[in-house]
């Protein structure tokens, strides 16, 4: 496949200055902005942004002088990908007064054949097909004073990559104009949520909302780890759902004991999986389910609290607009810090993952919305009342939206002098997932176990005994055993992220449950599984797991046993 060059030249970037902060168009805005050096403005592939996945940035080096705070490297090229539909790269940049323009776009070999180029400023598209014998076009603009978005864009497919160079604006009018900048993608807003009448939830609920046409990941953060959904451009859940629950950093140079590691109890699907994660620290989390499929216009989560000696037991569930109900999602433990409070905060945050070389949307804001419920000790519901965050000139903002709900965003090149809180003092009638018969919901499990014993002691066998109090629909079960008490850790795959990482320490044969054995078919009552083959004079621990048609789910604490000695 051949490769043709149309490269943006680094010219140790025309705006060497760093940026500074100018009034906007409209009050209370503000950009960052480097001037324009000499009546010219040089756009490369470090100061404006591109489509993702029809663009990456080429020749990676460190970061230029001045630029660490918006671009944590820079990069010689902007590479148009073959096959890749239309795709577009923006730049910003303020004209001090009006008139004409000059744009020189610089390709470093002709163009594919029959290729169709636009370059826009505001309405007005300049279409090119070929260049000069220097592998040049000139394009001349008249242009008003004030803000502009050069956009270039490749019409169409293209059966070859193109990589981009330099693209100098020279004119009168950017004798005091200039470039705007914004980090290459947006940094993460950090919110948190207040409901006046309770300081101290020990359940809430949120339904949140994206208004914006670009993809972005809001969780509700937690004292265990992170609890939420990813949104896609098209303002609908993307489909998936996030309970991680953070054991350790991958920079530890320890692990967690057994007892202190955080371990998922139950979830409201069968084929779902306990499963972990290993990117920047390890854990684990639910995997193998799509609880949003349908894709609803808003996510309807809730979490509570607790406090099962010597843990915190979380749980969390969403509501199933079209089944109309409240459905589990994933319980599990987390042992707490000394200080950690036996009752739920309600923090979040927006951001964009990625490299500079792939996720080039910074000039795109994300906004989250969100309405929720704290739920007190006695059961009481408050309405949230507030949002605050760090206040500071950023591009971020926190709001009140027309209809009363909490907004956050994040990105985008207009900048603002960011408010420590909002508050609403509106009251929203009560939505379908708040009525009484649908709370009563948010108790439900798959199974719940009432008392276990171990007898019929022996030198080398034991009886287990489970009492089921509810056993579901179609249920069987795996009673797991061993010399250590491995809490809710089978042996199982590693999931790619862990691979080579902290979880293989984690999740090793020596930390999971060493034996098992299928109990068959379950029922309401007393359920006795015998182990046999067991060393005399030995403590085992054991742990049931249960699986149905409803969910899957072990029991709350494991037992123990001492075999008789020879």
């Amino acid at each position: 496949m051949k490769t043709f060059l149309l490269t943006l030249t680094l010219s140790a970037s025309a705006q060497s200055e760093p940026p500074t902060v100018i009034s906007g168009d409209k009050d209370g805005v503000f950009y960052k902005a480097q001037p324009a050096i000499a009546n010219t403005i040089i756009l490369d592939a470090n100061n404006g942004f591109f489509d993702k996945g029809k663009i990456t940035a080429q020749g990676k080096a460190a970061p230029l002088p001045n630029e660490k705070p918006l671009i944590s490297a820079s990069f010689q090229s902007l590479k148009f990908l073959a096959q890749s539909e239309e795709a577009t790269a923006r730049w910003y940049f303020r004209t001090s007064g009006a008139g004409p323009l000059t744009i020189v776009l610089q390709f470093s070999s002709p163009l594919e054949k029959e290729s169709k180029w636009t370059c826009t400023i505001g309405s007005q598209e300049k279409l090119f097909t070929s260049l000069d014998a220097n592998q040049q076009t000139t394009l001349d603009f008249g242009l008003p004073s004030g803000t502009h978005i050069l956009a270039l864009t490749r019409k169409g497919q293209s059966k070859t990559d193109h990589l981009l160079k330099n693209i100098t604006l020279t004119g009168a009018p950017l004798k005091e104009g200039a470039l705007l900048r914004a980090r290459w993608r947006p940094s993460a807003i950090h919110t948190r949520y207040q409901a006046s009448g309770c300081p101290e939830p020990l359940m809430w609920i949120f339904e949140s909302r994206s208004v914006s046409d670009h993809s972005s990941y809001s969780p509700i953060t937690t004292a265990f780890g992170y609890y939420g959904a990813t949104f896609n451009k098209d303002r609908r859940a993307a489909g998936g759902m996030n309970f991680s629950m953070w054991a350790v950093s991958q920079k530890a140079k320890t692990l967690p004991p057994l007892n202190q590691m955080p371990h998922l109890l139950a979830t409201g699907n069968p084929d779902a999986e306990f499963s972990g994660f290993g990117h920047e620290g390890s854990g684990v989390k639910i995997r193998n389910w799509t609880p949003f499929a349908h894709q609803p216009n808003s996510v309807i989560q809730a979490l509570r609290i607790e406090k099962n000696d010597p843990y915190h037991t979380y749980s969390g569930y969403f509501y199933d607009t079209q089944k109309k109900q409240w459905i589990l999602y994933a319980v599990g433990n987390k042992a707490p810090k000394k200080r950690t409070a036996s009752h739920l905060r309600a923090s979040s945050f927006c951001e964009i993952p990625g490299p500079p070389a792939v996720e080039r949307t910074g000039d795109q804001s994300r906004i989250l919305e969100r309405r929720g419920w704290f739920f007190d000790r006695d059961g009481g519901m408050h309405p949230v009342d507030s949002m605050t965050t760090k206040p500071r000139l950023q591009n971020h903002q926190i709001a009140v939206s027309p209809d009363h709900w909490f907004q956050m965003m994040t990105g985008g090149i207009e900048h603002y002098q960011v408010p420590a809180k909002v508050t609403s003092e509106f009251t929203h009638p009560l939505p379908e997932y708040l009525q009484p018969n649908k709370l009563a919901q948010l108790r439900q499990l798959p199974a719940e176990f009432g008392s276990s014993k171990a007898d019929r002691l022996a030198k080398k066998s034991a009886t287990i005994t489970y009492q089921l109090d509810k056993e579901g629909p179609k249920p069987t079960g795996i009673l797991y055993y061993g010399e250590i008490d491995a809490l809710t850790f089978a042996a199982r795959k590693l999931h790619g992220t862990e691979k080579g990482r902290t979880s293989e320490k984690l999740f090793a044969s020596e930390r999971v449950w060493s034996e098992q054995k299928d109990t068959g078919a379950l029922s309401k009552g007393p359920n006795q599984i015998t182990l046999t083959d067991l060393k005399p004079g030995t403590k085992y621990f054991y742990r049931l797991f249960v699986k149905n048609a409803e969910g899957k789910c072990w029991a709350p604490t494991s037992g123990s046993f001492t075999t008789l000695p020879n």
